[in-house]
């Protein structure tokens, strides 16, 4: 079914893109309603590693920021914040690029489309960055694509035995262990963490890599001075709504303070750890707006400009926003999504998807 819906929204942006009705389209919505905002979220840019929708591989992302070079108005996150402050914004549209995590995998892409002259915002976990020890996804995703095992025994923590051998097979066990892991304590997800690494074997292989997946503070303040704007992304990357005041002030706060430590910057923008609904409190935004971010972003549809600057909504991009059904690269499917041209084939899909 998905691929079926994949193959008629192909169909359907190439019919409009390359027959010019997409022009008169996006020509008539600016008359109308003048230019349109888009924050666009990335995590990691893996040739690799595609599970979970996280990653876009890089040449991939490079076709992306040159359509994005011609069409829009790229900015940073702050860079967008002190336009709407100043009110010098103009017609044009104006994408956001933003980068959650920080992947070492990020460095070479976002240095390079900055150089194009699409910048982009990049949100680190700074105790991952601290630490060099990889967020816990990145951590199950490197066990589970390594492993030496067909299958994994994690019925003392009530997931049962999941089976790891085909691409399919880790992508559902990735998914489960991970909605396990996300409400855990740290010291809990530790601890799962340790189970997972001797159970699916290649332990030190799948360490070793580890050591490597996140970008080092030489890295963060090379970008930042080709710039990149730097944003905090919690310390560690709980679910802030699960915990109390004082540890998601210290997640907030700590990350905040870490950043101004270590780039120099006064202000600081912040990206809620999952960013949904259920993990974004009013209890966290409010204790965001207190602690001293100068504007915070979630993972949720909405138009930026009519949205509290504290839940400022973003897009999850995946490699199917830009992809043919044989997994080239379509200009007129990006163009489209962009713009929004398929959201009622997007609607009408759910509709029966939920029947």
């Amino acid at each position: 079914m998905m691929v079926f819906a994949h193959c008629v929204k192909y169909l359907a942006a190439v019919l409009i893109y390359y027959s010019g009705l997409f022009l008169v389209l996006r020509a008539f919505r600016r008359w109308r309603v003048g230019g349109r905002v888009v924050v666009l979220t990335y995590h990691s840019f893996s040739e690799t590693m595609g599970y979970l929708n996280m990653a876009v591989p890089t040449s991939l992302f490079e076709e992306q920021m040159r359509y994005l070079q011609d069409t829009f108005q790229a900015q940073t996150l702050s860079g967008w914040l002190s336009s709407e402050d100043k009110s010098q914004l103009s017609s044009d549209d104006v994408v956001i690029i933003t980068v959650d995590d920080g992947y070492a995998d990020n460095y070479e892409p976002l240095l390079a489309a900055a150089d194009r002259g699409v910048p982009s915002t990049l949100f680190i976990t700074t105790g991952c960055i601290d630490t060099a020890e990889p967020t816990s996804v990145w951590m199950v995703m490197l066990a589970i694509h390594y492993a030496s095992a067909d299958a994994i025994d994690l019925r003392s923590e009530g997931l049962g035995v999941l089976p790891i051998k085909t691409v399919g097979d880790k992508e559902e066990a990735i998914r489960r262990i991970d909605a396990y892991m996300k409400p855990l304590s740290s010291q809990h997800r530790y601890g799962v963490l340790e189970q997972l690494l001797e159970r699916a074997g290649n332990k030190e292989v799948v360490k070793q890599l580890a050591r490597t997946a996140m970008l080092d503070w030489g890295q963060i303040v090379k970008l930042h001075s080709r710039g990149v704007e730097i944003g905090a992304h919690s310390i560690t990357h709980p679910v802030l709504s699960r915990w109390d005041a004082e540890t998601v002030n210290r997640e907030v706060v700590g990350s905040i303070q870490r950043l101004k430590q270590q780039i120099g910057v006064e202000q600081v923008t912040f990206a809620y750890p999952y960013g949904g609904e259920c993990e974004v409190n009013d209890e966290v935004v409010d204790l965001c707006k207190r602690s001293g971010a100068r504007a915070a972003v979630m993972l949720t549809d909405g138009d930026p400009k009519h949205y509290d600057l504290f839940r400022i909504p973003r897009r999850t991009v995946t490699t199917e926003w830009s992809t043919s059904p044989s997994g080239s690269y379509s200009k007129a499917l990006w163009a489209c999504e962009l713009e929004g041209t398929l959201d009622p084939l997007k609607s009408i899909y759910a509709f029966f998807k939920a029947l």
